[in-house]
């Protein structure tokens, strides 16, 4: 039937379209509707570059390999019995009414236009550069009319020929020659590009996460289009996400082997090269012997794939550096270690230094390298600096040791670091998970010939993998509550010792009252803060709004403040935070760096501090409001118990839980989930009472007294110093 309608739902691997096949059935019901879909290869029509459906799987990104593969479809429904064909892309499309005004456009093949104006330079997620690299078509959907098919010919070269390009980008170029329209109709391609302005037909779903539903992209740091601002697209987003079927699987070769994304550069590069006459690679599923040569054929000194590795990560030059003059045993050794577990680390991105190169090293007894994030705003960083002071305080020499890689913001005030790994013993204030990466930050090795103390944080009363591994390149871990010490003395009783941290001393150099802090003076105030690159789940803040929300009506007075840090680089935090309390006047989210006097100062200016936490290594923000004089609510469990009772503080019973959190920082183990209803009673208690606000305060005063000074701290770790095994004299030596 000419002129009859054709809808093709081109599918990723692992995406399932049903619902998404449902929802174009109800708005077109008149429409045949054709799925072609990467995990059958029999729905697949015939290939038209002559690379072939098994080279591009590997070569194509899910979506673009589905994109490709609706694109000749629709191919092939043209030059049949259709005069227009719509192209839907499942796992990114949501289609909430009748694509109508893209159907209607008068264009042989038009898609919509992601935004009508470049966005300005704001800083907001995505950014004009952004456009620029993935140009301005949505490929979401697509509608082609018969005299489209010499554009779609061009569009299907294109996507295989320049596989690194994004599909959108793709498009673009080939507008440029070719007769493609852009619909900029507001109703299709809304999302994170486009934000709202009237009734939706089309979401633009691509990036988002089901498990992050309060993010339109879970990639974004400050989005441009946020649904907390917008309840009608996140109403939509929420009752049909089910249409984007599951998340893309990254497919795996005839033999099992992941295509990550080093196989897919390798694919790539060489099918944009056979267009200039190289000969392909062979076809992975009618002959993986001869692929598999293919992918560790002699590359200069290295196989093609293990030189790709190496070229692509940073750390891994920095560790083997000697690779670049042919010495591979060391890589060797790693390559064997590492085959089947990883091809690309999560844990490791390329840092500017900064400043931070060492200087000549030498090993001289008597003192410390104290080596850790001593010039960032951060807890970890902050105890570095402490432990530095408290070591000076009792006559051990110390050499401070920075290292860079950290996103945190750089203290305010100028510090003296040496950047020499001076003396023979370290004492090294960084997680366990990233002990490994030292030397690769250090550029250079800072255990052999040298004693090393972890002084090691942790939140689960078991230990993680990582600290199984880095103990052994450790002589010592100190721990800085009990509950941390109990946690790593399962890998090493006789290693890990107890080391409680300098009590903090409310000393602001310039203190700021509510006025210059932008806070209300008549209203009692509820304080929860968080470092956004701390895991949000464990910090809990959800807890506190929830907790809030039960405790008090929007008009009863008491303020919550939200106080955040380095939301501008967890968006995705952030832009949660925001969602849970967007419907309340009365809760208060600020993120941004604050001095050290300023944070201070908003502790000691808050009625009540609030942290549901569950699970704390130490808790440095509670000591802190302690001692300035703030009451406090939090979850009676793991390394704060060290430091508080139910006489200083209101205790808020728990039961433990699985950890669930959505950054996989932790695996497997438990941690608290803390009593919303009797946090909510404790805040209504201390809403009304300011009289038992006092007790509290004072208590905490008192108990703050008890905590170490920094001279007896220093007195304590020069005496676990003393402990340390001697090195052999052949050890000590000289660079």
């Amino acid at each position: 039937m000419p002129g009859k309608l054709a809808v093709v739902l081109a599918t990723p691997a692992g995406v399932n379209p049903a619902a998404l096949s449902s929802a174009l059935a109800s708005f077109h019901p008149d429409a045949v509707q054709k799925i072609v879909c990467a995990d059958d290869r029999e729905s697949l029509p015939p290939e038209t570059t002559g690379i072939g459906w098994d080279r591009l799987f590997l070569a194509l990104e899910p979506r673009q390999f589905a994109l490709a593969a609706g694109v000749a479809e629709a191919q092939q429904l043209l030059s049949g019995a259709y005069e227009s064909v719509l192209v839907v892309l499942t796992g990114s499309a949501i289609v909430t009414g009748p694509l109508t005004s893209l159907i209607s456009s008068e264009g042989d093949l038009t898609f919509p236009a992601r935004v009508r104006h470049l966005p300005p330079q704001d800083n907001l997620s995505p950014a004009p550069g952004q456009l620029l690299v993935e140009g301005r078509y949505s490929p979401i959907a697509f509608h082609a009319k018969s005299a489209s098919f010499k554009s779609l010919t061009a569009l299907s070269r294109l996507l295989c020929a320049g596989a690194s390009l994004p599909a959108g980008r793709a498009i673009e170029i080939l507008g440029i020659d070719n007769d493609v329209a852009s619909s900029d109709a507001s109703d299709l391609a809304v999302g994170h590009w486009k934000a709202p302005r009237g009734p939706i037909a089309l979401i633009d779903g691509e990036g988002h996460d089901p498990k992050r539903p309060w993010l339109l992209v879970g990639s974004a740091t400050r989005p441009r289009v946020r649904l907390s601002q917008h309840d009608g697209l996140r109403d939509l987003l929420w009752n049909h996400a089910d249409q984007l079927g599951g998340t893309p699987t990254e497919p795996t070769m005839p033999d099992g082997m992941l295509i990550g994304p080093i196989i897919r550069r390798l694919a790539r590069d060489n099918i944009t090269a056979s267009f200039a006459g190289q000969p392909l690679f062979a076809n992975p599923t009618t002959d993986p012997i001869a692929f598999t040569d293919w992918l560790n054929a002699p590359d200069g000194l290295l196989g093609r794939f293990w030189k790709a590795v190496y070229e692509s990560r940073s750390d891994l030059q920095s560790t083997f550096p000697e690779v670049r003059i042919g010495a591979l045993e060391n890589f060797r050794i790693w390559m064997l270690d590492r085959i089947g577990i990883e091809y690309q680390s999560p844990f490791v991105r390329p840092f500017t230094s900064r400043g931070y190169g060492l200087g000549a090293s030498t090993f001289e007894a008597g003192g410390v390298n104290v080596i850790g994030y001593l010039d960032r705003t951060s807890g970890i960083g902050l105890e570095a600096a402490r432990i530095a002071s408290a070591l000076e305080m009792v006559g051990v020499p110390v050499s401070r040791v920075a290292i860079g890689d950290s996103l945190s913001p750089i203290v305010d005030d100028e510090m003296d670091l040496d950047q020499r790994l001076r003396f023979d013993t370290n004492v090294i204030v960084v997680t366990a998970e990233q002990l490994s990466r030292l030397a690769g930050q250090l550029n250079q090795d800072p255990f052999t010939g040298r004693r090393s103390v972890g002084y090691w944080f942790w939140e689960l009363s078991t230990p993680s993998d990582a600290a199984a591994k880095a103990i052994t390149l450790l002589d010592q871990v100190w721990a800085p509550t009990e509950f941390v010490r109990e946690s790593f003395a399962q890998l090493d009783s006789r290693k890990v010792k107890l080391s409680p941290p300098t009590r903090p001393t409310f000393t602001p150099k310039t203190r700021f009252d509510r006025t210059q802090l932008g806070l209300p003076n008549d209203r009692v105030i509820f304080l929860c803060t968080l470092d956004m690159f701390s895991v949000v789940e464990r910090k809990n803040p959800f807890g506190v709004i929830d907790s809030f929300r039960a405790a008090f009506e929007p008009d009863e007075g008491p303020l919550l403040l939200v106080k955040t840090l380095n939301g501008d680089q967890r968006g995705d935090c952030l832009e949660r935070v925001l969602m849970a309390c967007s419907d309340r006047p009365d809760i208060e989210v600020r993120d941004g760096h604050l001095s050290r006097d300023e944070q201070l100062s908003l502790i000691a200016e808050s009625d009540v501090l609030v942290s549901l936490h569950r699970s704390e290594g130490y808790g440095l923000h509670l000591a802190e409001a302690m001692a300035a004089g703030t009451p406090i609510i939090t979850t009676n469990y793991s390394g704060p118990i060290d430091f508080l009772d139910g006489t200083c503080a209101e205790l808020i019973p728990y039961h433990l839980v699985p950890v669930q959190e959505l950054d996989g920082a932790y695996g497997n183990g438990e941690w608290a989930e803390p009593d919303l209803v009797a946090a909510a009673n404790a805040m209504r208690r201390l809403f009304d009472d300011p009289s038992q606000r006092s007790l509290l305060a004072a208590a905490a005063r008192n108990r703050i007294d008890q905590m170490p000074t920094a001279y007896s701290t220093g007195v304590q770790m020069r005496l676990l110093l003393s402990q340390l095994p001697a090195l052999p004299p052949e050890e000590h030596r000289d660079h």
